[in-house]
């Protein structure tokens, strides 16, 4: 028999990859959830919205979402995604999307966070260390951090 993973379960795993990518990207400054998950209503179903906020990104915004990884998220997985400019400015443009994210947003990972979690990375000449060698401005195309055994709490949904 299939389950559904619990929220907690959901809201578990979306956390840990939002650290896991904080701690290997260095334009990525936070990381949320809105949607059903955001508001605390999400059930059989629902899929997971994830908002990425980057120092930078001159990539299109189609573009945007290939040099992330989503597969080790327990859910289907829709991402916006915006350079720290775009984010700022986003009430301007989309007053209607503003609002509906500062209503629902619960924020996984908030900008203070990634800072602290990049300088444990630093080298010692103060550079931030990337092993990807991809374009740290809109994340890596390298594969996310493997999982460890999942657990049999859920099947994933396409």
């Amino acid at each position: 028999m299939l389950r559904w993973p619990s929220s907690a379960h959901v809201l578990e795993q979306a956390a840990r990859w939002a650290r896991q990518q904080a701690a290997t990207q260095p334009a990525l400054e936070a990381v949320g959830i809105f949607g059903s998950y955001g508001r605390g209503d999400a059930g059989v179903g629902s899929d997971l919205d994830l908002l990425l906020v980057l120092q930078q990104c001159e990539l299109p915004v189609w573009e945007r979402l290939r040099h992330w990884d989503t597969a080790d998220l327990p859910l289907a997985t829709d991402l916006l995604i915006y350079s720290r400019r775009e984010w700022e400015s986003l009430p301007e443009w989309n007053p209607k999307l503003a609002a509906t994210l500062e209503r629902d947003i619960r924020w996984l990972i908030a900008p203070s966070a990634v800072v602290e979690m990049a300088a444990e990375l630093l080298h010692p000449d103060g550079r931030v260390h990337n092993n990807h060698g991809d374009d740290p401005s809109c994340g890596s195309t390298s594969q996310a951090l493997p999982e460890p055994a999942a657990e049999a709490e859920g099947s994933r949904s396409s």
